[in-house]
C-alpha cells in the first residue's frame, strides 16, 4: 500500500530536495501498511490533555511492572499461538508476583501471632 504525491505538489514544495530524492524527479512515494489509519487516529487521540493525563498514569501504575518483567531475564515469548503466549505471560506474571505474596503471607504470620 502506499501513498503517492502528485509531482505538482512537489515541485512547489520547500521541502522539495529533503524529501524527494529520486534521480528521475519523481514524486514521493510512501509506503504504509493497513494500520496506518488506526496509527493517526491514535496519535490525533494522544494530542487531547485527557489522553495525555491517562497516559501519564501507565508510567507508573504499568512500566515498572513490565521493566522488572525484563529485568528478571524475559525477553520473548517461546511459544507460538494467541493462547499459548497467553499462558505463558500469566505465568511470567505469577512470577512476578510470587515475591510479593510470600511478602504478604508472611506478614499475615507474624501478625497472627502478635494478636
Amino acid at each position: 500500500m502506499g501513498v503517492h504525491v502528485w509531482a505538482e505538489i512537489c515541485a512547489d514544495c520547500p521541502f522539495r530536495s529533503r524529501c524527494c530524492q529520486s534521480e528521475k524527479g519523481h514524486a514521493r512515494t510512501i509506503n504504509t501498511d493497513d494500520k496506518e489509519s488506526l496509527r493517526q487516529e491514535m496519535n490525533r487521540k494522544m494530542v487531547t490533555a485527557s489522553a495525555q493525563s491517562i497516559y501519564k498514569q501507565r508510567k507508573v501504575i504499568v512500566e515498572p511492572v513490565f521493566g522488572q518483567i525484563k529485568n528478571s531475564g524475559f525477553r520473548g515469548f517461546s511459544v507460538r499461538g494467541k493462547e499459548k503466549v497467553a499462558g505463558e505471560f500469566a505465568m511470567v506474571c505469577a512470577v512476578q508476583r510470587l515475591p510479593i505474596t510470600l511478602k504478604t503471607l508472611q506478614n499475615k504470620k507474624k501478625y497472627s501471632k502478635l494478636s
